[in-house]
């Protein structure tokens, strides 16, 4: 997930993006590129150049695209740069006919954004395989799954600019073939992420009140999150990846907040409802008709459309689930990005002695050595990276209301040194 700022940054901060393995943060700046360490806390690399406006890595790799913003004339936003941050050249250059907005990579694809079009390239060889033209798009609203196989590679994109329509393509079937096509939200779309593995698809409308997770490869809808009662603008949504027990879901706001949610489908009460109404739908009584309540016989056309009915709405009759935790942010109203990822002790757990504690484990015991479960970090547009650790009890929690749940870690400057 990425984020762009205006030309106006006081930061001089203009795009903000995560790599695929969350090991470090991208930077566009007024100066150039700059890469930052999630784990050292610390710059590991720059590149003055000049203004640059999209900034995007490939996993911790030498490879980075990177498109200008504009102001000098080497640097044109019409062009995308891929460059070997090791040996320090260009690979390639791509031109295009408008600006680049956005720009995604796993292993096998890489993706350009533009305003009304998308074009699809095989990594490997710059191959040029596919353009899909889009409505407008001028938010770059995209996501690339970082999983990619043979067989997979999935881009979700908005299929129309008034309806909160989400289209997703398989990069490696027909060089992009439609997956499915998914009826989100009433309003437009405004944010889309993929779980680590691509079978869960997260949306944000641009009311951004309810946020939504859809199933794939079908589309449906399993998850309905109530994120506020008032509107707001979702800045970035970043499911836990692979190994955080219960799965987590972010939610990056405008208010300055980001909520989280427990991605648990053995408890998903909108799973629960659906099975509820099952139990309690009329039983066939005769080929002519149905048995009502009441004894009342109700025509098939009538029953069709009552079932019908509630197929559409059975999901939304209760109110979505709130908030497993949040954290408010220091400052407001500066646009940021936010990820998942497990505690640093986590690592320790692929050793042996480590993989041994967890296997004779007591049922129920946190799988994590040291007292939480999961790490929230946020990245911002006035350069701060805030890292927050989620408490194991606060995820045994069934609401909001079992108490603070989040406390802040850390607090660095993502172009400097680390902040007292």
């Amino acid at each position: 997930m990425s984020l762009r700022g205006g030309q106006d940054s006081r930061s001089g901060i203009l795009s903000l993006s995560w790599n695929q393995d969350d090991s470090c943060v991208a930077l566009g700046t007024q100066s150039g590129l700059v890469i930052f360490n999630l784990d050292t806390h610390k710059t590991c690399y720059k590149l003055q150049i000049g203004a640059i406006g999209v900034a995007e890595m490939l996993y911790c790799t030498s490879l980075i695209g990177y498109v200008g913003a504009g102001e000098q004339p080497a640097l044109s936003p019409r062009r995308l740069t891929l460059y070997n941050t090791a040996a320090c050249k260009t690979i390639h250059d791509m031109s295009f006919s408008s600006a680049v907005l956005a720009v995604h990579m796993n292993r096998l694809r890489l993706v350009v954004i533009l305003e009304h079009k998308v074009f699809i390239y095989c990594l490997n060889s710059l191959e040029h395989r596919r353009c899909i033209d889009t409505p407008p798009n001028a938010s770059a609203i995209s996501a690339l799954c970082s999983h990619s196989d043979a067989n997979s590679s999935l881009l979700a994109l908005p299929a129309s600019d008034s309806l909160g329509t989400i289209r997703v393509y398989n990069l490696m079937v027909e060089e992009g073939s439609v997956l499915c096509e998914i009826d989100a939200h009433k309003s437009p779309v405004s944010c889309v992420a993929w779980n680590h593995d691509g079978t869960l698809l997260a949306s944000a409308s641009q009311t951004g009140t309810v946020i939504r997770v859809h199933k794939m490869p079908e589309g449906k809808k399993v998850f309905s999150f109530r994120r506020g009662t008032y509107p707001a603008r979702v800045y970035s949504l970043a499911f836990s990846p692979k190994g955080v027990d219960p799965p987590l879901l972010a939610v990056a706001s405008s208010h300055g907040s980001v909520h989280l949610f427990k991605c648990d489908m053995s408890d998903d009460p909108n799973l629960h409802q659906q099975q509820m109404m099952q139990q309690a739908a009329p039983l066939p009584s005769s080929a002519s008709g149905v048995l009502g309540w009441g004894g009342n016989v109700v025509s098939n056309a009538a029953y069709g459309l009552f079932s019908a009915a509630m197929k559409y709405s059975n999901t939304d009759l209760v109110d979505p689930v709130r908030h497993l935790a949040k954290v408010e942010l220091p400052v407001k109203d500066v646009p940021f990005i936010c990820r998942i990822l497990p505690p640093d002790n986590a690592k320790a757990s692929e050793s042996a002695s480590a993989a041994y504690a967890e296997r004779n484990a007591p049922p129920g015991s946190s799988s994590f050595i040291g007292g939480y479960k999961a790490k929230i970090l946020v990245a911002s547009l006035d350069g701060l990276l805030y890292e927050y650790v989620v408490e194991d009890e606060g995820l045994k929690g069934a609401t909001a209301a079992s108490g603070p749940m989040c406390s802040l870690q850390g607090e660095w400057t993502l172009l400097g040194s680390v902040l007292p």
